[in-house]
């Protein structure tokens, strides 16, 4: 039963882009039409981490906000949105 739930952990993982890689706070976010997802930003390397309907998306910073070419990640005035991912739309998003 263990190696069962190893494996089934194994693929999960590998399903959605491995594990994280980076370090920092999350900050989840709470969108229009009950949609949701959470992102960390390493600042230093200059990279975020998207989590949403269960993906995960790596992206990289540009100066107005963090993409990878086709996820955009956009926070201003404390309202955030986010194209391109599964599961949206993930419009007027607003920490939770």
């Amino acid at each position: 039963m263990k190696r069962l739930c190893v494996i089934a952990m194994l693929a999960l993982t590998a399903c959605n882009g491995g594990p994280s890689r980076l370090r920092g706070d999350r900050i989840d976010w709470r969108c229009d039409h009950g949609s949701a997802f959470s992102i960390r930003i390493n600042t230093q390397m200059r990279q975020a981490e998207v989590f949403a309907a269960g993906r995960i998306y790596r992206l990289d910073f540009l100066e107005t906000g963090y993409s990878n070419g086709e996820v955009r990640y956009v926070e201003q005035g404390g309202v955030a949105s986010l194209v391109g991912a599964f599961g949206g739309p993930y419009n007027n998003c607003r920490r939770s």
